[in-house]
């Protein structure tokens, strides 16, 4: 039987903003630079790789991947990870609170998220989804307004 954490979670209020970065860097390479310094070293920006954030005592990572063989088919990967700790040991009520807030990375209307424990500190959520691409096909063209009445 594994012991229950006696004090309830602090998450920082900014975690939802923080989480909504996350996925907008992730989700939007092209808007950040190619190159980032990491200590003294410029590295060429990994686009795969695995972004991170740190909101004590949580460790969460973000990736999109797209899925071989299914063009236009993307697979998000999110990552919780307590360093130190047992999901296990969490209240009901922190792993509910998170997965809450877990929904500013998730789309709803696409594939559902599937949740899976992947180590004993860590756990992961992925979804498939497809991205929309819209494409103007004609710049010029003016489309009048109205109430929807005919």
């Amino acid at each position: 039987m594994s012991r229950r954490r006696k004090q309830p979670m602090k998450i920082d209020k900014d975690f939802k903003e923080g989480l909504e970065e996350l996925r907008h860097r992730v989700e939007n390479p092209n808007k950040l630079p190619s190159i980032h310094l990491v200590g003294n070293v410029y590295k060429q920006r990994e686009i795969r790789e695995i972004q991170m954030l740190t909101f004590p005592p949580w460790e969460i990572g973000y990736q999109v991947l797209p899925v071989p063989d299914m063009g236009g088919v993307f697979v998000r990967n999110i990552f919780f990870k307590l360093p130190g700790e047992k999901i296990d040991d969490l209240k009901d009520d922190d792993v509910d609170w998170i997965l809450l807030h877990a929904k500013v990375l998730i789309d709803e209307g696409q594939g559902p998220p599937v949740i899976q424990k992947i180590n004993f500190d860590c756990m992961k959520i992925s979804q498939h989804f497809m991205p929309l691409l819209r494409v103007e096909k004609n710049p010029n063209i003016v489309v009048p307004g109205g109430t929807g009445h005919a």
